[in-house]
């Protein structure tokens, strides 16, 4: 490969890496908080509740949202992790208890743009 050919590849390496660097800046991940209901669900709802976290994790796994804090509530308190779990432990989890209401209206009132699931939803 000739020095001239070497040194347009480098050139085009360079300006691609300062558009990534640019393109982060001016467009950044929108971050926001998941709320998650761990009350009690039906089978059918369970099955639903995980098809929509699916849904969620894909995207924040694209980059298209970043999910932090999570924060899974049931009637035993708030568990808070920086990242989302995995499908497979998010499967695993039990719902429990009746609906933890107060605590729900609490923490929507204190993220008002956390994304909500709960076995409730349409």
């Amino acid at each position: 490969m000739s020095p001239f050919s070497m040194a347009v590849l480098g050139a085009c390496w360079i300006t691609q890496l300062g558009l990534a660097a640019l393109l982060s800046q001016l467009a950044p991940i929108p971050v926001r908080p998941l709320l998650v209901d761990r009350s009690f669900c039906s089978e059918q709802q369970g099955q639903q509740l995980l098809e929509r976290y699916h849904d969620v994790l894909i995207s924040h796994q694209l980059s298209q949202q970043r999910l932090s804090p999570v924060m899974e509530v049931n009637v035993f308190g708030v568990k808070v992790s920086s990242d989302p779990p995995s499908l497979a432990q998010f499967s695993s989890f039990a719902s429990v208890g009746e609906a933890a209401g107060r605590q729900m209206a609490s923490l929507r009132r204190q993220y008002p743009k956390a994304l909500v699931l709960s076995c409730e939803q349409p």
